[in-house]
């Protein structure tokens, strides 16, 4: 009978091919490759004669027997360009609005305090309002608030003001959960760190996985690299 060319004794067929197939066997999942291909006519002839309970008692199984998960698959990722590799992007705002639009306000970032002394400044960049403002530092966990919003780091689009403030306020916040107290820090400052991060070219998936620690020692690394 064709059938008992194709499956082996004492078996349950889950699938027939040409190629491969299939089989429940005491209990355990198994996949046979057929070499050479069996022709499609003799795998038709198995299934009709299944069909027609021709095939000694052998059925087919309708539903996948559950084996051991599939492998998964690595999601491919581009390298995090280091600050040597990056653009210096300091002065090419993602944002650009023109025209005075009043004080440049407090924002040169409260410096991190030592207990001898604050940190020097790092230096100034171009807001996207056209101004020189202080490079900011903020906390790392600021910094990781803001890089896992949405629209942070997406480099195919540019944030506007209303993201830039949703994205601030959203980043104080986790930075505020996470136990660390503080006002909400500015657009200006927040626009500033996406830019930077998208010129590394950091995904929000690896700005959640990263300390947050880690994220502020690179923001760093790359002032050191490319602020004037």
């Amino acid at each position: 009978m064709i059938a008992g060319n194709l499956i082996p004794t004492g078996a349950q067929v889950i699938e027939l091919g040409s190629v491969k197939s299939v089989f429940l066997i005491d209990g355990e999942r198994k996949v046979v490759r057929h070499t050479p291909a069996r022709h499609w006519q003799e795998v038709l002839g198995c299934y009709a004669a299944l069909r027609f309970n021709q095939g000694d008692g052998i059925v087919v199984t309708k539903t996948p027997v559950a084996s051991a998960p599939p492998a998964v698959r690595s999601v491919a990722t581009k390298r995090v360009l280091s600050a040597a590799e990056a653009p210096n992007v300091l002065n090419d705002p993602l944002l650009r609005i023109s025209g005075d639009h009043g004080r440049v306000g407090n924002i040169s970032v409260r410096l991190m305090v030592s207990e001898d002394a604050s940190k020097p400044s790092f230096g100034q960049y171009t807001d996207y309002r056209g101004k020189r403002r202080s490079l900011p530092q903020l906390s790392g966990l600021t910094i990781k608030g803001l890089l896992v919003q949405p629209g942070a780091l997406e480099r195919e689009t540019s944030p506007s003001e209303d993201d830039l403030l949703r994205i601030a306020r959203a980043g104080s916040d986790y930075r505020r959960a996470n136990g660390k107290g503080g006002l909400d820090c500015c657009p200006e400052s927040v626009e500033l760190y996406i830019r930077i991060f998208r010129a590394l070219q950091l995904t929000a998936a690896e700005a959640e996985r990263r300390d947050a620690d880690n994220l502020q020692a690179v923001y760093v690394a790359y002032l050191q690299r490319c602020a004037a």
